[in-house]
Parts: structure tokens; sequence; C-alpha cells
């Protein structure tokens, strides 16, 4: 397999990653079409997250951690632990997508996250 052939593997995993999200209901169309958009023409992701996959209903739990990603490069978050609050905002009241929106953004953009630990 040629490079070119891994990247639009890679381009295709993830727009299938997208459609998922829109079919469960966590992505608008909206935002999936133009995520699409942007992919195919910059052959990159227009935003960044922090590398953790939470359930879609508070309680925010972790349950899973991109190997190498950010959440885990900390050292301190666990599969288990719950998201509590976004920058100052408590999310108990929010819907998964709204949690999604509130981490995600531009590369490089800061965020900060307050956990729960799992209990042992």
């Amino acid at each position: 397999m040629s490079n070119g052939d891994a990247g639009v593997d890679w381009i295709q995993q993830q727009i299938l990653k997208w459609r998922v999200l829109v079919d469960d209901g966590v992505m608008e169309q909206a935002s999936y079409i133009q995520r699409v958009d942007y992919l195919e023409k910059n052959n990159q992701v227009p935003e960044a997250g922090v590398g953790m996959t939470i359930t879609e209903r508070a309680p925010f739990k972790i349950l899973e951690l991109t190997k190498g990603g950010p959440a885990q490069k900390t050292g301190t978050i666990k599969v288990g632990d719950i998201l509590i609050r976004i920058d100052d905002s408590n999310i108990q009241v929010f819907s998964g997508e709204q949690v999604r929106s509130a981490i995600v953004g531009p590369v490089g953009t800061p965020v900060t996250l307050y956990f729960q630990e799992m209990p042992v």
C-alpha cells in the first residue's frame, strides 16, 4: 500500500467515525458536512480534542483514553474518572454534544478539565 492509500484510508476512517456520531445524535448534520469538506480539502481535521471518549450523558465517565493523546499524557486522568467541569462551566446539565463542543477546538486552544476520581 502506498502512502497515498494510507492517507485515503485515514480520511475514510475519520469520515466513518463522524458519520456514527451523526447517526447516534451526537453531532449535527451541518457540523458533519463542514468537517468532511475541511478534511477532504486540507487532509487534516479542523480541530483537536484531548484524546478521550466519554459517556454521552451525565455523569460523563471516561470510557477510553487515546494512546499518546493529551489526556493520557497527563498521567492523572484515568478510565472511569468522571468529568465534572470544563473551564468555568458545571457540565451536569450539558448534553454529550455540548460537552464535546466545549472541549474540542482549534489546535492549541487551552481547555481546563476537572475530574472526580474513580472510586477505588
